[in-house]
């Protein structure tokens, strides 16, 4: 197989900003730091390398990758780690973990077709909702938030939050390694970065009258990221952050209100402070209270 190092990898010229596209074919490694190779059977997408079925990327001791798949559903790969993109139909979209871990998260969003993530033939699905990690040093899946379901051979286990599925006995990391995840800490600043990116690109979708009919990803050239914008209502990361669709982003709550919020406390306002009153007839006054009663 021939790699290139993803630093070294040509960026190809921005086209100049049109209106939003969303992005909906699994395969684009939005981000990438440290040691990282990937083979070279990928194309471009805003610069960033794009897996394409049967490319694989791989991570050195000091890398960290996120690659984006169907919509709502991502794996950020730990250092020292490699995986393989065995199918991205439109119908199913298959990632190996072919050695070290990866975590993954599918967002709660309905009606598209889950990721399949597979370990040594074993095939798992994440539930909406759910926050997962694969590690394929222990042989463990581990569930941190929401619901998976483990083909394997013929039978198929659920495996709960805060629940874990061991495939192979041996060694198991410590208590201390569980609580101090260091690729857990990096894929929260990641959703973070991301979240951010969404309050900027679900407004640029709403200020083009871009029709969004469906969740999907979105790179915001502006701010040189990719985000994730759902059709309708708002979403929270297992993570943490949230993301808005362009039809709430400036409702109460999104935020752009709670921008607006926070410039209206500065200047002394709260949300329920009254205006003063600048035309039309004043309001009566109020009656003079009663003359309090005498003392016998």
């Amino acid at each position: 197989m021939r790699v290139v190092c993803l630093c070294c990898l040509a960026r190809c010229l921005l086209p100049a900003q049109g209106p939003p596209q969303p992005i909906t074919a699994p395969g684009a490694v939005s981000f990438h730091e440290g040691g990282v190779f990937i083979s070279t059977l990928s194309e471009q997408m805003a610069g960033r390398p794009v897996l394409m079925q049967g490319g694989e990327i791989g991570t050195r001791d000091d890398g960290f990758v996120e690659v984006l798949l169907t919509p709502g559903t991502l794996a950020w790969l730990a250092p020292a780690s490699q995986i393989l993109l065995e199918s991205s139909a439109p119908d199913e979209t298959i990632l190996v973990l072919q050695k070290g871990a990866l975590l993954a998260e599918a967002l709660p969003v309905a009606g598209t077709d889950p990721a399949v993530f597979v370990w040594e033939g074993r095939r798992i699905t994440l539930r909406p909702g759910t926050l997962a990690r694969i590690d394929g040093l222990y042989g463990l899946l581990r569930v941190l938030k929401g619901a998976a379901s483990v083909e394997e051979k013929s039978r198929t286990v659920n495996v709960a939050a805060g629940m874990e599925l061991a495939f192979a006995t041996g060694s198991a990391p410590t208590k201390a390694a569980r609580r101090r995840d260091p690729l857990q800490k990096r894929c929260r600043e990641r959703a973070e970065r991301m979240s951010a990116a969404n309050a900027a690109g679900a407004r640029w979708v709403f200020k083009t009258r871009t029709p969004w009919p469906r969740d999907a990803w979105l790179w915001v050239e502006d701010l040189g990221e990719f985000t994730f914008i759902p059709a309708a209502g708002r979403i929270q990361s297992a993570l943490g952050p949230k993301f808005w669709s362009p039809s709430t982003v400036h409702s109460a709550g999104g935020p752009a209100y709670d921008s607006t919020a926070e410039q209206m406390r500065e200047a002394g306002m709260g949300r329920t402070t009254a205006l003063p009153q600048t035309s039309g007839p004043r309001p009566p006054a109020p009656p003079p209270p009663p003359p309090a009663a005498g003392k016998k």
